[in-house]
């Protein structure tokens, strides 16, 4: 037990109350070269989960992490007990706090490399319940198979890049974009490959950046 009464625990592995079929995310390869020779540094896999969760918006990422308070309990609070024993902290330090700061904690942990796997089974958990109308948008659109809440078991070939623009620029116009752009960062790592169409467009188009980038937690809030 440290001076502020934090217990110091070991790190327990993920638990699997926690699934989703996506492996976790290498760093991201590039295209070399275009096809006049010249170096071109665009990412095939745009971000990683975490990388996602780092540069959300608090607001986004309190719609996420609310969604998930009040869907999946059970998930929401295995969460809490994994990041917290993360940084060797008692989860009640966590829990007590109001949502908001609770929130804000969270979503520090989360942007965090080695919260890696846990992020990407709560974005993913998110899309396909909250988002399900935006995954079914834009599969529709490229004539690809899915379930009711929109997912796919393996990343199909890509569509030409003419068809890929304009599928992007549907959902531009219909949802919001940082919802957009967390939806085709989270598409693009579904497979190590990816599609380089996409990769281009989440790395040019100004309207798919993320907005920010929040601090990384040092400690626990502290407990009222």
């Amino acid at each position: 037990m440290t001076d502020d009464g934090e217990c110091l625990t070991s790190d327990p592995p993920l638990s699997s109350d926690i699934r989703h079929p996506i492996s976790d995310i290498p760093p991201p390869p590039t295209l070399p070269l275009d096809r006049d020779g010249r170096r071109r540094d665009i990412p095939v896999l745009s971000m990683t989960a975490s990388d996602i969760f780092q540069r959300l918006s608090p607001d986004l990422a309190e719609q996420v992490l609310s969604y998930l308070q009040t869907a999946d309990k059970p998930t929401y609070k295995v969460a809490i007990q994994t990041l917290a024993t993360q940084r060797k902290l008692r989860p009640v330090f966590v829990e007590r706090k109001p949502r908001q700061e609770r929130h804000a904690w969270m979503q520090a942990a989360l942007g965090r490399p080695y919260s890696e796997q846990i992020a990407i089974n709560l974005l993913q958990m998110w899309l396909m319940g909250a988002q399900s109308s935006l995954l079914r948008d834009f599969l529709d659109s490229l004539g690809i198979e899915h379930d009711e809440q929109g997912g796919i078991e393996n990343l199909p070939p890509c569509p030409p890049p003419e068809k890929l623009r304009e599928a992007v620029d549907a959902l531009l116009a219909k949802y919001p974009a940082e919802i957009v752009a967390v939806y085709l960062n989270c598409f693009q790592g579904m497979d190590m490959a990816g599609w380089p169409p996409l990769g281009e467009i989440l790395a040019t188009d100004e309207r798919l950046r993320l907005p920010s980038t929040q601090p990384t937690p040092t400690s626990a809030p502290a407990a009222q």
